[in-house]
């Protein structure tokens, strides 16, 4: 019984003639002699003889508070966490469980099950059993697109108002944009370092040896007087090391990543079959017939004669690591961030010099490749955000995810970075670092070992100073065109490997690959394309 709520409505009764003064003097009567058995239950002793009932009334009224948020409380709501190892399941997966439980049910009452599939067959598992009914609560993905067009992912924005304003500040609501439909939240970027951009990684002690040192800075695009000048000096430094240092592969070209393609300024829109170009206009276009592609292409031939490329770089299988490690690999062309000349050195033992040439564009493709969701079957919905949010937000629950349990499969330097503990590595460790990259929020906890103290602080701040695209948050969906798609996709994979490396003669080729895209329908894919970038233009207030 609220006797305060009682009493007041005594008060009322009295002033409005509702209750006579006899009945009010038996009703209060009867008032104090309950709130006297309340307070006085089990009472050996008065503690303090002065305390009136209403002091003994408040203290009733707490206990009854406290009583009433543990019954809410309750039980901790059981949250399923899905997360891509490499190679075989982690051993120690359930210390780290439970390392993070300790944590989570205090915290915000929530108990996790820490599942971890190899990325070999990470999709089709997790397809499986999101199909079959297993439980999912919480997943790491990188089909976003799909995911969304098969409803997959729960819409989690109302849940996200609620519960997950420390993951809003973290991402910012400008890079959930890439991860929304229709201003709907679905899913949320994974935060590590997104300002990638083309880089070229040139081995330091031959740098060294020959007094090479090019100066290299950023430039827009493959077509502007920066970006030329590092092309020149590139040129330069490939050649002398060609002459002198024959045995030596100049330049590892992968075909699998977008390598020079990556000096082209331009939005993918999604898949790279019409895009935006520069920084101005809303018009799609095709990619492989613009003038920037073809002067890339040139520059891949140009290389490629010159003998700075394998001669068999478009069928190579052999990968660069192995290349470095071998000490047979002078330079080599990726998209990356800040801290892969650390990465190469843990990995190949070799002091690598490593240089960004182009300024980085933040697009719905880089943000939304990699996230976490919420899937659209889940049975505890409020839950599942309110873990997304703690492991998004706190350091220690990030180390757990990252790297495992401090002192056991981890330990802390001075300088405020992490490594193994003696006789640990990423062979033998039953809770590898190697899949660090794709948790929640890597930069929220400690850097790897090799990094500078602060490199998340500037991961960071390039995120946040990084150009975005003016069609963030825009997402093509394939589905009225997928014929095409696919017939555009055999049509790339006959042709790109050859010319990415300079291996396929330009004058001979690409006449034929332009007429091919197009018998396969890449027009359709354009102007499907323009149509939904159009819609979204005008659904978002966009004044083209």
């Amino acid at each position: 019984m609220n006797f305060a709520i009682l009493t007041l409505q005594t008060q009322n009764n009295l002033k409005t003639g509702g209750i006579g003064m006899k009945k009010l003097l038996s009703l209060l009567l009867s008032i104090c002699m309950a709130a006297s058995i309340l307070v006085g239950c089990g009472a050996q002793k008065m503690e303090n003889p002065g305390n009136t009932a209403n002091d003994k009334l408040a203290e009733t009224e707490s206990i009854t508070d406290e009583v009433r948020e543990e019954k809410e409380a309750g039980e901790p709501e059981k949250v399923v966490v899905r997360m891509v190892c490499l190679g075989t399941v982690p051993s120690d997966l359930k210390l780290v469980e439970d390392a993070i439980n300790k944590i989570s049910v205090p915290e915000i009452n929530v108990q996790v099950e820490l599942e971890a599939i190899s990325i070999a067959n990470y999709d089709n598992q997790l397809a499986m059993d999101m199909t079959s009914g297993e439980q999912v609560d919480v997943f790491y993905a990188t089909n976003y697109n799909s995911l969304v067009s098969n409803k997959q992912l729960l819409d989690i924005t109302d849940y996200i108002g609620q519960y997950g304003q420390g993951l809003v500040e973290q991402t910012t609501a400008e890079w959930l944009k890439a991860t929304s439909v229709g201003g709907r939240i679905y899913a949320v970027p994974v935060i590590n370092g997104k300002a990638m951009t083309c880089t070229v990684a040139m081995r330091t002690d031959i740098l060294e040896k020959y007094n090479l040192t090019p100066e290299l800075t950023l430039g827009k695009d493959i077509n502007d007087s920066d970006m030329q000048k590092n092309l020149e000096e590139l040129n330069y430094v490939f050649e002398i090391v060609k002459e002198n240092e024959p045995d030596m592969i100049t330049l590892f070209y992968p075909v699998a990543t977008a390598g020079f393609t990556g000096l082209i300024n331009y939005d993918s829109l999604t898949d790279g079959n019409g895009v935006l170009m520069g920084e101005e206009g809303w018009n799609v276009v095709d990619l492989y017939e613009t003038d920037e592609y073809y002067q890339m292409l040139e520059l891949a031939r140009k290389w490629y004669n010159a003998g700075y490329i394998k001669s068999d770089a478009a069928t190579d299988k052999e990968s660069e690591a192995s290349y470095m490690s071998a000490g047979r690999l002078f330079a080599s062309v990726s998209y990356s961030e800040v801290g892969l000349d650390a990465q190469y050195k843990a990995s190949t033992g070799y002091d690598y010099t490593c240089v960004k040439i182009k300024t980085p564009l933040l697009t719905s493709s880089s943000l939304s490749g990699m996230i976490w969701g919420v899937s659209s079957t889940t049975k505890v919905p409020e839950a599942s955000v309110k873990f997304l949010d703690l492991a998004y937000t706190n350091k220690d629950v990030a180390n757990l995810m990252c790297y495992g349990v401090q002192d056991v499969h981890w330990i802390l330097n001075d300088d405020g970075t992490v490594s193994y503990p003696e006789g640990i590595d990423n062979t033998n460790s039953p809770y590898p670092s190697s899949t660090y990259w794709a948790m929640p929020n890597s930069l929220v906890g400690n850097p790897l070992e090799g990094n500078p103290s602060d490199y998340n602080e500037i991961l960071a701040e390039n995120n946040k100073t990084a150009p975005v695209s003016r069609a963030l948050g825009f997402t093509f969906d394939q589905s009225n065109v997928t014929t095409q798609c696919a017939a555009v996709s055999a049509v790339l994979d006959e042709y790109l490997p050859g010319f990415k490396t300079g291996s396929l003669d330009l004058e001979q080729n690409y006449s034929n690959f332009i007429e091919k895209l197009k018998a396969a329908g890449m027009d359709d894919i354009i102007a499907e394309k323009q149509k939904q970038l159009d819609a979204w233009c005008t659904e978002n207030g966009i004044n083209k």
